[in-house]
């Protein structure tokens, strides 16, 4: 599914949700696909830039507010892993 996702424009992402409300179960899927795909720092980019794009979304907010905890920490953890492989302080 990561190679799926790698072939959306990144810039496409905002506009596929921009009128429609991001699933919790799609978000669900999606965080689990990025945070099994970070092996590299080209990918920790992508991740980086897709996450920043799919956070734009339509009522994101409130989807991640409806969001389990286990999600809320694959969130943490996937930006931890982001931050760690592009040498950033959090």
């Amino acid at each position: 599914m990561l190679a799926y996702l790698k072939n959306i424009p990144v810039a496409q992402i905002e506009t596929y949700f921009k009128r429609t409300e991001i699933e919790s179960e799609t978000l669900s899927a999606i965080l689990e696909t990025v945070e099994q795909g970070l092996l590299t720092k080209e990918d920790c980019n992508w991740a980086s830039s897709f996450l920043l794009s799919l956070a734009k979304a339509d009522n994101f907010e409130l989807t991640l507010s409806f969001s389990e905890d286990s999600e809320k920490k694959r969130i943490d953890k996937i930006f931890g892993q982001i931050q760690a492989s592009l040498g950033e302080e959090g």
